[in-house]
């Protein structure tokens, strides 16, 4: 018995290969390609989008084709629809973008992965706040933990979510407003702890 059928159960078909996994940060050609990206503006028109969809959504006119918002118990998060034949290459490069935004925050890296399996990619970033704000008897949640996904098929990206997720029991301090995280994240506004 191999240790992959031990661990998982099973071993992959006969044939088949398993998905291939991989930190997002391993991959050396992709940093050289945001840099050959004519990217000076559109992290912000990125934001932009996104500030706009917050405001449809409070307002009750969100076109949800484009983009749609989550404010579920436990979890909230917004997922934008890429332009069509806009480059992939842009909406990886958002997501590794909301991911360093999160760090300066506080937040800790916990995982980076990139999945690749019969025409579909997935590009994951889950971040955490960190340890070092865990110095009272209620742990800081700042916007709670953080799950950046993009979503391509067939070399297309499909959608680009970030969702935040919280606890709710006395071990926790309250987290803070999903509006505020909105406005911190996407719009620079000041933070503080």
């Amino acid at each position: 018995m191999t240790w992959i059928s031990r661990l998982f159960g099973s071993t992959p078909d006969e044939g088949k290969t398993p998905p291939a996994v991989r930190s997002v940060y391993d991959d050396k050609s992709v940093e050289e390609q945001f840099e050959n990206l004519n990217i000076d503006d559109t992290y912000s028109k990125f934001s932009d989008f996104v500030q706009q969809c917050w405001k449809d959504e409070l307002a009750g006119t969100l076109n949800e084709s484009s983009c749609y918002v989550t404010r579920e118990n436990g979890f909230r998060g917004i997922a934008i629809k890429p332009l069509p034949k806009s480059p992939t290459m842009l909406y990886q490069y958002y997501c590794k973008q909301l991911a360093m935004k999160h760090k300066q925050l506080g937040y800790v890296l916990k995982l980076s992965e990139y999945q690749k399996k019969a025409g579909t990619e997935l590009m994951k970033y889950y971040l955490k706040p960190s340890i070092k704000l865990q110095n009272q008897v209620k742990a800081e949640q700042l916007f709670g933990n953080v799950t950046i996904e993009l979503h391509v098929k067939d070399g297309v990206a499909q959608k680009l979510s970030a969702v935040t997720s919280y606890y709710s029991d006395v071990n926790f301090d309250q987290v803070r407003d999903f509006e505020e995280w909105i406005n911190v994240v996407f719009l620079n506004e000041a933070f503080n702890l």
